[in-house]
């Protein structure tokens, strides 16, 4: 399950029929209309984050829980498991991705949340 995407719009509410509106107008074309439509907060993500299957046997324990969190500034490709992310949200302490800066912070903490909360409810 992906949280969000490279390039993709964030911080904006679409309709349906906005989201295909805008689908073939390009990045910053779409980033624009929603700025001056919808709201000046919307901006294209960096972040790519996604439950990480790790191979194998699928697990429903917490702690077999990965979540990738990829940066599109940098090189790292980081795969954390349950417990690291859930405490870099506890503490905010995001050293653990390897990142010297963490751009967009607020689109990581949503969507951190967001998977901290389908793992309690998917795991044991």
């Amino acid at each position: 399950m992906s949280y969000v995407r490279w390039s993709s719009i964030v911080n904006c509410e679409l309709t349906n029929e906005e989201y295909i509106a805008l689908m073939g107008q390009g990045l910053e074309a779409s980033e624009k209309w929603c700025k001056e439509n919808k709201t000046p907060d919307a901006e294209i993500s960096d972040w790519y984050i996604f439950w990480h299957s790790m191979g194998g046997d699928e697990s429903n324990k917490r702690e077999d829980q990965y979540l990738a969190m990829w940066n599109c500034r940098e090189e790292r490709t980081p795969v954390l498991d349950y417990n690291t992310v859930k405490t870099m949200l506890e503490t905010d302490d995001w050293s653990p991705l390897g990142y010297e800066k963490i751009t967009q912070k607020h689109v990581l903490v949503d969507c951190v949340k967001r998977w901290i909360r389908n793992v309690e409810v998917d795991c044991k």
